[in-house]
């Protein structure tokens, strides 16, 4: 009888251990699975970092191509404004094997026009060709008098110029004939007297287009 009740006491004992066995291997394995998520939870948030440093990356990348974009000068769309104060005009010709640039900038308000120059330079003009590269710029390497200068128009004057371009670039090497756009600024401030506005750039710009053919 006492051999039964110990072989009872054994397998309750039994049981209990394998009870016992089986909530710890149950906690450990849930255990595991709470470590694998908060592994896999790290892995998002550092997945999600990553994206966001790929993506600021790539701003950055794009905001320095922007940057680093040849700026053009002011062309057609921007500079045919209404003028207000300045009419600017440009005739394109090829009398001969170079161009010829007849332009001037008129005084179209009834106010007077005080153009200051810091240079003897008074004007400028550059040459694109027709992918839109800039093939010729005319002020480059030139040298003027550092002397300023005041030119008053009144309604109706203007200030005209002339100068040809043969063809060349500013390396000396000649250019073919082809479609070209040229644009003329004058480089001096204008400013309307009596109203005291300073006169939008735009309208010192006078642009022009012209085809070539052998």
């Amino acid at each position: 009888m006492w051999n039964k009740a110990k072989i009872g006491v054994c397998i309750i004992i039994g049981s209990l251990l394998l009870t016992a066995c089986g909530t710890t291997g149950e906690k450990l394995t849930n255990g595991g699975q709470a470590s694998a998520r908060e592994q896999n939870e790290g892995n998002d948030v550092t997945l999600d970092k990553e994206k966001m440093l790929e993506e600021k990356i790539r701003e950055l990348k794009k905001q320095k191509l922007k940057e680093l974009q040849p700026i053009k000068k002011i062309g057609k769309k921007e500079s045919a404004i209404e003028p207000k104060f300045m009419k600017a005009n440009l005739l394109i010709s090829k009398p001969n094997a170079s161009l010829h640039l007849d332009f001037f900038f008129e005084n179209i308000s009834d106010d007077s026009i005080t153009v200051v120059f810091n240079t003897g330079q008074q004007f400028d003009y550059y040459i694109y060709n027709e992918n839109n590269e800039l093939v010729y710029h005319w002020s480059k390497g030139r040298y003027f008098t550092q002397a300023i200068k005041e030119i008053t128009l009144d309604k109706g004057d203007r200030l005209s110029y002339q100068t040809d371009w043969n063809f060349t670039d500013n390396q000396g090497q000649k250019l073919p004939d082809g479609k070209y756009h040229i644009e003329v600024w004058l480089t001096g401030q204008a400013k309307a007297d009596k109203a005291g506005t300073i006169v939008n750039q735009n309208e010192l710009i006078a642009v022009g287009s012209i085809e070539t053919v052998n």
